[in-house]
Parts: C-alpha cells; structure tokens; sequence
C-alpha cells in the first residue's frame, strides 16, 4: 500500500499559500511541546518544515529527522534555515516503517492523520498500518504526539450563512467533498440547511480555502472522535497521556463573523456550539 499525498499537485501559489498556512498556526501546534521526549525525534508528514523548525528550535540536543512522502514539500523543506544542526530530511512513507524497531523517542504527526486515510481511498486499513509502524518504531516509553481534527457526534444542526455568499460556497461543497455524499435538506423557507453535525464539521474546516479547494475537498478532516483515537492508540499498547479537543480561536472569531449553527427547539431557531476543530492525542508506549 503506498501512501499517495495530492500535496504535490499544489500550484505554485497554492504551495506558498500552503506554507504561508503551516506557518501561522504553529502557535496552536507549540501545544506538542510539552508532551516531546528529547532524543531521537521523528516528524511524520514534516511539509515545509514548520513544525521541524519548532523542534529544532526548542531540542536542541536531540536529533530532529523530517520525513513527508511529497517530493515537492520535501524539498521546500530542505530549503528552509533551521535554528540548529540536528535536522534531517528525506523523503518517505509511513506505511513502509522508516527506522528499526524500538530506535525512536518520539513521533509527531500533526494533520497526517486524515491524509493518511483520504488518499489511501478512505480506508481506514491504512490508517491500521501506520500505526502499527510507528508503534514499533518508538523505544518502550517512547510518545506519539498526535494533533489533527476530531469527528463530532451526528447530532442534526442547521447552517445560517451571516455572510450570505457562503451559501453557494456550500452547495460547492456538497457537491465537491469527495471521501461521501454530504445529505441536506431545505426546510422552513428554505432558509437554512438542515445536515449532520459531521458534515457541517467538514465544511466547517474547508469553506474558506480558494486557492487549495480542490485538494482541500478531496480530505475528511474528522476521521476519529476523541474516544476512538484514544481505543486505536491502546490497542497498540500505547498508554494515553493526553487526550483533548478543543476549537482554535482563530475559527470560532471567524465563524462568528461569518456561519452560525443552530438547532430548532419547537418552532424555534437557536445557536448551538460550533464543534471542536481539533484534537491533540499523546500516546506512550508501554
């Protein structure tokens, strides 16, 4: 099974705007610092090196090793200047184990997990496998750091669309999201869109990409709720040190602005909660 990232089909301006992204939310990822163990430190899916920066930055006396199956990331990332000597790079795929059993400390994937699964046909036998791989790799105490969105429950909710354009940005995405079919119904008025939780989730997470949205549409960024991350790491004789979800602040201040969910209560609209955008995972072998 070979892991086949559509991240090297980005356009120029897609990849600088791709970069430019990871770059503005490592403050979200710092949130990993903590849970790192120094050592042997590998980074599944390093991109364009935001992250590998921060670990180079912040563990100076380990070894930092970036690995990403897209030739063209990789190379931007061997591009970037690192703040210390201890950074390697090279291309690779996590469904081939990448270093001999029990050699690394830890392991970082941060949004890999639904790559992983949205470009190996949605299965989630991929996802079983790279597991399996990383699991072995970690010396016994060793943590896999995971942060990547998180699956709600499938509750009914209702889109209002504050900025009313987004409307057909929706019905873009309905028919564009690749990994199902996005179910919706028009009711009172034909107002609001009437969908599951999960699926507003998914459009929740896409409906401001321009330059990457056909990539963008080709992933399902909640693959796991929280309770399921935690059951795939345990089954692979991880312990869970942390496990978490949470909405960046940055996406609440702009749903405000821009999406309201709702649900009815009688005859009645009112605001709900938007979903967590986004789950942190630490996982220590036992």
């Amino acid at each position: 099974m070979k892991l086949t990232t559509t991240r090297k089909d980005h356009t120029s301006n897609g990849l600088i705007t791709y970069a430019k992204g990871m770059d503005k939310s490592l403050g979200e990822k710092e949130k990993l610092l903590p849970y790192v163990k120094e050592g042997v430190i590998l980074e599944i899916g390093c991109g364009a090196g935001a992250v590998t920066e921060l670990l180079a930055k912040n563990f100076p006396r380990s070894t930092i090793i970036g690995i990403d199956n897209s030739e063209q990331i990789i190379t931007v990332a061997a591009k970037r200047e690192y703040s210390n000597a201890n950074v390697h790079l090279f291309q690779g795929d996590v469904l081939n184990k990448q270093f001999k059993n029990g050699t690394v400390d830890t392991v970082v994937m941060s949004s890999v997990f639904h790559e992983i699964y949205s470009y190996n046909n949605y299965d989630m036998e991929a996802i079983s496998k790279a597991i399996f791989n990383v699991c072995a790799m970690l010396v016994p105490g060793g943590r896999l750091l995971i942060r990547d969105g998180v699956m709600p429950g499938l509750k009914p909710c209702y889109l209002k669309f504050i900025k009313p354009e987004l409307r057909k940005v929706f019905e873009k995405f309905a028919k564009d999201f690749a990994p199902r079919k996005i179910h919706y119904s028009l009711e009172d008025n034909f107002e609001f869109p009437k969908l599951n939780s999960a699926d507003a989730y998914e459009f929740l997470s896409k409906y401001f990409y321009t330059e990457n949205w056909k990539i963008e549409v080709k992933e399902q960024f909640g693959i796991f709720t929280v309770a399921e991350y935690c059951n795939l790491l345990m089954v692979n004789q991880l312990k869970i040190v942390e496990a978490n979800s949470y909405l960046i602040e940055f996406l609440k201040n702009k749903y405000e602005k821009e999406i309201w969910l709702l649900e009815k209560k009688g005859e009645e609209f009112v605001r709900i909660d938007y979903p967590a955008s986004t789950a942190i995972i630490v996982g220590e072998k036992i």
